[in-house]
């Protein structure tokens, strides 16, 4: 429908032509190019002119542009695919009231276009309107069951209307009736975990893991609602899978595995992490969990070169370390860099308990 829109205004090539087939063709860069290159439509082409320019200043992300020329375009020739544009830059720049003004513009002749239903449905959740968003959502994916968006503000605005439990039931065979992408059982997902169900984004979200074994996503958003539920040795496997495609997961699937009781594991983990910084605070946590002390203690010059030392919790938790290997001198210099009030009240208990025992 939309190259014919483009198409329809000349037979013979000129640079509207060429323009409308690089943006059918998805070369917007190009399109816009030889658009410029118009000095004065004709105006028998203006509304076309219009509509091309905001078709390829909206995908270009200028979505400001792209409603002023696409305003002119409706003025001009209002089509239906261009109202329903106009609807998108409006979406686009955050302004619902105006995405569901030029849809209520276009009238009855926007109905056979899923977008417009799916531009509605969105604009109306914007506005809170979740009932109205929902009727809008479920007409539009009956009529358009082939249309992923729609099955998705189905599905989500459920949710948002409180039926949290309803939308897992329904969710996992629409979405693979649908053949639905990660993106669309991912957001699913998260907007189950936003309206506080983590189970049962917990349970979609251990469908998607099985979807997309090779994607991190849809582990980090099963590790979410398993944290959610405290469901921490859970949520650290997955974490620890998510690593091994992205390693900047590695430190919070440690911290998973210490949450849930095994140091041990957390402590392999954090040997996977990249950042050093991040890697020497939480070895020396966790050294000092596993009373670790001669290990903790030797990551001194490490924390010093990386300058955690002037985070008093870690020079504290060092002091604690020397302390427990009876390296009293170097506890006690690290006790008297603590600048916090209440670091150094545990910094000097902690020289007193090192003190003989007719000094204290």
């Amino acid at each position: 429908m939309l190259w014919a829109l483009l198409t329809a205004f000349s037979a013979e090539p000129n640079r509207l032509d060429i323009a409308a087939r690089l943006v059918a063709d998805g070369h917007h860069d190009r399109a816009a190019s030889v658009l410029a290159e118009i000095v004065e439509p004709k105006k028998s082409e203006l509304g076309r002119y219009h509509t091309l320019r905001g078709l390829v200043a909206l995908e270009l992300g200028d979505a400001a542009g792209a409603a002023a020329e696409l305003e002119q375009a409706v003025a001009i020739a209002p089509e239906p695919v261009t109202w329903v544009t106009l609807a998108a830059a409006h979406d686009q720049l955050g302004a619902p009231a105006d995405a569901l003004s030029a849809l209520d513009r276009g009238g009855a002749d926007l109905d056979g276009l899923p977008a417009a239903w799916h531009l509605r449905a969105r604009a109306l959740s914007d506005l809170e309107r979740h009932d109205e968003a929902y009727a809008t959502a479920l007409t539009g994916s009956e009529r358009f069951p082939a249309h992923v968006g729609l099955l998705e503000e189905r599905l989500t605005q459920l949710v948002e209307v409180g039926l949290t439990h309803q939308a897992a039931v329904e969710a996992p065979d629409a979405l693979l009736a649908a053949d639905a992408p990660e993106d669309t059982w991912l957001a699913v997902t998260r907007a189950m975990l936003d309206a506080g169900a983590p189970r049962d984004a917990q349970q979609l979200g251990e469908t998607a893991h099985l979807l997309f074994p090779d994607s991190p996503r849809p582990r980090v958003a099963l590790a979410s609602a398993c944290m959610a539920t405290e469901s921490w040795r859970c949520a650290g496997e997955m974490l620890a899978e998510a690593a091994a495609f992205d390693s900047t997961y590695a430190v919070q699937a440690a911290e998973c595995f210490r949450r849930s009781g095994d140091p041990q594991r957390a402590l392999y983990l954090n040997a996977q992490v990249t950042d050093p910084t991040e890697k020497a605070r939480q070895r020396l946590g966790l050294l000092l969990e596993l009373r670790a002390f001669a290990e903790a203690s030797a990551l001194d010059p490490r924390l010093e070169r990386l300058g955690l030392l002037e985070d008093d919790q870690v020079a504290y938790a060092l002091a604690f370390a020397h302390a427990a290997v009876g390296n009293h001198a170097r506890a006690e210099t690290l006790v008297t860099r603590l600048t916090d009030p209440v670091m150094v009240r545990q910094g000097t208990t902690l020289l007193e308990s090192l003190a003989p025992a007719g000094e204290r």
